[in-house]
């Protein structure tokens, strides 16, 4: 019993120190942020004011003054787009129990399916980003691989066909990152086969410790390491300037981190995410707790903590269905620095139906409550309240006077 009091008391304290610093982590000086409102607007044809109001051919316009100098112009501002997105899953548990509502039985080969309620955004954009947390592959590991990669007891081991890579060209969606715990689920001959299968409909990738360097159509160079929490400082600074070494201009940071099921970033996530900025990166793309984490500015750089599920096949109808999209504005001005824009927030259920999962990611409507309650875990209110009920449920009980016989 005195080591069970202590180990609570400890436990209590670290809730503690965490709740502590996290209004650090969610008031910063908050981005520039826009909530996508998919309301049609109402226009007032009669309004002078209304912009879309055509003007009188008729009107006489002013004549220009020659005698007045003429401003020289100013280079506009070259501006991009670029999209997050949470965990995708294309393909079953290996360990499924027999039944029906899977993603190969609901998806089939429908391979516009799965995007078909967000390829909008994606297309509109310069670069999607996704963690593609399963391998697709039709390779068996022998049974000595098994046990070298430590698949023998593992309990969820995802797989779909290769020919799913075509979800993510289908759906516009430009790198998927494999670094993560499932991206092994059948040994090295199942990540080589999801490798092949990516590149053979073009769409960019990184695996754990590796770089990845982009440059999307429009012109933006973007240079992007991922990651898991395995990653040291040396590694994550030397391969920032590696990046910047060939020329990125911007450089993304994608992280599998965190703890599952978890609201708020631990504190080893704040610590890398701080550091991969102060190290040159500009967003941080974080991933693994498969429910939505608070974003938060810093030091001029975005870190994502975690963007939740997407289109996961690992859940038949999971409790929590929020997740989002995501959507940072790159500036580069005339003399080519690069900053960050306007952030666009587009609150999403996993779902386009709410009792189950049927794979296809859906904006909430905006009078949906679960469209304030994602920008609520977006900002960090939502995990604050859920720090506090985890202190409340960790309180030690006082102790009782024994009964007398």
């Amino acid at each position: 019993m005195k080591f069970l009091t202590v180990g609570l008391t400890l436990l209590l304290v670290t809730l503690l120190l965490l709740a502590y610093r996290l209004p650090d982590i969610l008031q910063p000086s908050k981005p520039n942020v826009s909530v996508q409102d998919t309301r049609p607007t109402e226009t007032n044809p009669s309004d002078p004011s209304n912009p879309t109001q055509p003007s009188d051919p008729s009107a006489p316009t002013q004549p220009s003054d020659p005698s007045e100098p003429t401003q020289p112009s100013v280079p506009a501002d070259d501006r991009f787009l670029l999209s997050f997105a949470g965990d995708c899953t294309f393909g079953d548990n290996l360990f499924a129990e027999p039944g029906t509502g899977y993603f190969t039985q609901v998806v089939g080969d429908r391979y516009d399916y799965p995007f078909a309620n967000v390829k909008s955004y994606f297309a509109a954009d310069d670069l999607t980003f996704v963690n593609l947390e399963c391998a697709l592959t039709t390779y068996d590991p022998t049974d000595e691989e098994l046990v070298s990669w430590g698949l023998d007891e593992k309990e969820f081991r995802f797989r779909g066909d290769p020919a799913y890579a075509q979800i993510l060209a289908q759906g516009s969606v430009e790198f998927a990152s494999l670094a993560n715990n499932h991206s092994l689920d059948f040994a090295e001959g199942g990540l080589n086969e999801t490798m092949s299968a990516l590149e053979g409909v073009g769409v960019n990738y990184a695996d754990r410790g590796k770089t990845c360097m982009i440059t999307t159509e429009s012109g933006l160079v973007v240079g992007i390491y991922a990651h898991n929490s395995w990653v040291t400082a040396e590694g994550m600074t030397s391969n920032i300037r590696k990046l910047r070494q060939q020329g990125a201009e911007l450089v993304i940071v994608s992280l599998h981190w965190g703890e599952e099921r978890h609201y708020a970033p631990s504190e080893q996530q704040q610590t890398l995410g701080h550091l991969a900025i102060d190290s040159g990166a500009n967003i941080v793309f974080g991933h693994h707790p498969h429910v939505l984490q608070p974003m938060e500015l810093y030091n001029g750089g975005l870190i994502l903590y975690s963007m939740g599920n997407f289109s996961f096949g690992g859940n038949r109808n999971p409790v929590d269905k929020d997740t989002a999209i995501v959507q940072q504005e790159i500036i580069r001005d005339a003399e080519g620095n690069i900053s960050l824009g306007d952030t666009i927030l587009i609150p999403c259920r996993v779902s386009s139906v709410s009792n189950k999962n049927d794979y296809q990611p859906t904006p909430y409507a905006v009078d949906d409550p679960g469209y304030d309650r994602v920008l609520s875990k977006l900002d960090g209110s939502y995990a604050k309240d859920w720090l506090e009920k985890q202190q409340a449920s960790q309180q030690p009980s006082e102790p009782t006077e024994p009964t007398m016989p």
